[in-house]
């Protein structure tokens, strides 16, 4: 079956046979959940049902939505997506955030990037410098908000994380701001 074609193949349970002098083999499959269902002479046959899992990837945006926070709750497994080329103008570092009902974007400079770099090969430019700055900004357009005395150390704790490339920094901001 080539991986397409499983992919679009719904598996719903698996079926194995063993020979019952293969302990090994038993006591695994046992641990895994699978339960023996026959026993046809030499050989037992295990059976486990598999429930479907929903696996979400998505690239480590720079202070992504609240859809991309829900993305990730909805699923049992989430990938960062680093290893793909970097898209100057998109969302891995800078956020379109609405202020007095106009937009703003928000970046977080990178260093020069050829057309082909990868997300995980991409640096912070300065980043103690623009990273102080953003904070900055960030304080002075909600620094009136609600909950703003409560959130703020948490945004403040996020740009203190001390590492210059981009998609680790995202990767940690996304975390922390989950848990």
């Amino acid at each position: 079956i080539g991986f397409i074609d499983l992919l679009s193949r719904e598996i719903k349970h698996v079926t194995l046979k063993v020979y019952n002098n293969n302990y090994k083999a038993i006591s695994f499959y046992k641990r895994c959940g699978f339960n023996m269902i026959e026993q046809h002479n030499d050989l037992y046959v295990f059976y486990k049902a598999l429930k479907p899992i929903v696996v979400s990837v998505h690239q480590p945006n720079f202070l992504p939505w609240l859809g991309y926070f829900q993305k990730i709750i909805a699923s049992d497994v989430f990938v960062f997506l680093d290893n793909v080329q970097f898209s100057k103008g998109g969302y891995i570092n800078r956020v379109k955030t609405l202020i007095n009902s106009r937009d703003y974007w928000l970046t977080l400079p990178v260093e020069k990037v050829n057309s082909i770099e990868k997300i995980s090969d991409v640096r912070i430019f300065n980043p103690n410098q623009h990273k102080k700055k953003i904070l900055k900004t960030i304080y002075q357009w909600y620094c009136k908000s609600v909950f703003f005395n409560e959130v703020f150390p948490i945004v403040e704790d996020l740009f203190n994380y001390d590492d210059d490339s981009l998609s680790n920094w995202n990767r940690n901001a996304i975390l922390n701001i989950l848990y």
